[in-house]
């Protein structure tokens, strides 16, 4: 079960990630993907990124509760950044075992809104820390 949960978010976030991309031929690219140990872009050339890690292991475990705001990302996005990474907590899916707050997930997506909408990369770094 958790693994088709991972596996159901990570595609989630990947088509809000798709949703939001601009369409500039420069930044971001519209696809990414990988080749070896690069990150290329959808003609295969490397993409070089510039980032930050927003990552909170504290409730309600969103980087909206922590600050992140659509005027952050944009200024992040004119100081030369081009990916976050954004912490995705289980423990905010499933603070009890069996009991799902979806309502988490929606929020975790419009964070990556967020970063997507001013041109941002995003890293969706997934934590599987159990519910107690």
């Amino acid at each position: 079960m958790r693994l088709r949960l991972a596996t159901l978010v990570a595609c989630l976030l990947a088509a809000a990630l798709v949703q939001s991309a601009s369409a500039s031929a420069t930044w971001p690219p519209a696809t990414v993907g990988t080749a070896g140990p690069w990150i290329v872009d959808g003609e295969g050339r490397a993409v070089v990124v510039r980032g930050l890690n927003l990552v909170d292991k504290r409730p309600p475990y969103l980087p909206s509760a922590r600050g992140w705001r659509p005027e952050v990302a944009r200024w992040l996005r004119r100081q030369g950044f081009t990916v976050v990474r954004l912490g995705w907590i289980h423990k905010g899916l499933e603070a009890v075992r069996g009991r799902y707050d979806l309502s988490y997930l929606q929020r975790f997506v419009d964070d990556v809104r967020v970063a997507t909408d001013a041109g941002l990369l995003v890293l969706v770094d997934l934590h599987q820390e159990a519910p107690r």
